[in-house]
């Protein structure tokens, strides 16, 4: 009986936008777009606080500004 061949795991390869790579790729890599810098958010502290979706653009103006005839 035949051996099944093992098929090699898939890899991934990145598709970089830095063009043609002549001295050092690593440099090249790290000025990439894979590894810029990205803001967190805050899940703790001052400025985390995440109101329900329900109340998205509620409490933009102020009830002073309201005028009733």
């Amino acid at each position: 009986m035949k051996k099944k061949e093992q098929t090699p795991q898939s890899v991934t390869f990145y598709q970089h936008h830095r063009g043609v790579i002549r001295d050092n790729a690593l440099q090249a890599l790290l000025h990439d777009p894979l590894f810029r810098q990205r803001v967190e958010r805050k899940k703790k502290g001052k400025g985390s606080y995440q109101r329900k979706a329900k109340h998205v653009g509620r409490y933009f103006e102020k009830p002073d500004n309201k005028i009733f005839l």
